[in-house]
Parts: C-alpha cells; structure tokens; sequence
C-alpha cells in the first residue's frame, strides 16, 4: 500500500488529503475530532496531523485522531 499527503488551503484555513494508491482515500477540510468546522491554522498543523495519519495507516492502525493525540500536538 502507497500513501501520501498533500495539505491544501481553504476558506476556513488548511486541510490534507490523504491519497492511497494514488486515489484521495482521505480528504479533511476541518480538523478532527473537534465539535463544528475549523481549519488548522497553519499548513504546518495540516501536515503534522495529516502525518500522524499516514503513520497509523502505515502500522495498519485505524486512521482516526483523538482528542488527547490533538492536544499533543499543540492544535486547537
């Protein structure tokens, strides 16, 4: 399995897509787990959960960011 990331800027900030094998397998305008729609404020926010992402799908995880793995990351 072939996974990338590709962060992008919307009207509410920054979001990723998450491609497997080529195809969007994951696009996220807003940030996870968090109540409503929020952009990540910066690209680099977009990356790094879009990362944490890609990680868990690469160790066969479900691709799903808590709460707790947010606040670790300083995104709010």
């Amino acid at each position: 399995m072939k996974v990338s990331l590709k962060t992008f800027h919307t009207d509410m900030g920054w979001g990723y897509d998450v491609y497997k094998d080529d195809s969007v397998y994951i696009h996220q305008e807003s940030i996870p787990s968090l109540p409503g729609r929020k952009g990540f404020a910066t690209e680099a926010d977009a990356d790094k959960i879009g990362n944490l992402v890609l990680t868990k799908m690469k160790h066969s995880k479900f691709p799903v960011v808590s709460l707790q793995e947010l606040d670790s990351c300083g995104i709010k």
